[in-house]
């Protein structure tokens, strides 16, 4: 796609966050866990010193990442929203 490559200002939803000793396996799991559950939604992990971070979406809008946060919130009670560069949804 021709914006593949184009960022953008906009919302996503940190599903997962933790410094403990398996954070790193912990974090492996639920990205992969989220990805078998919503296919096609965007799932990021990285590591900012000491937290194992995971974020989902990429949310133009912040009603946009609300309403996703409401549908997920009884599997991710501690998700919410953080703002970020995202992808440049696919046109």
């Amino acid at each position: 796609a021709r914006n593949a490559s184009k960022k953008m200002h906009g919302y996503r939803i940190r599903i997962f966050f933790d410094n403990g000793q398996n954070a790193r396996t912990k974090s492996e799991s639920v990205a992969g866990a989220f990805t078998a559950q919503h296919p096609g939604v965007g799932v990021y992990r990285d590591y900012d010193n000491p937290y194992f971070r995971v974020t989902v979406g990429d949310f133009r809008t912040r009603r946009d990442a609300t309403r996703f946060l409401n549908s997920i919130k009884w599997q991710y009670p501690t998700g919410f929203i953080v703002k970020e560069t995202i992808k440049y949804p696919m046109l």
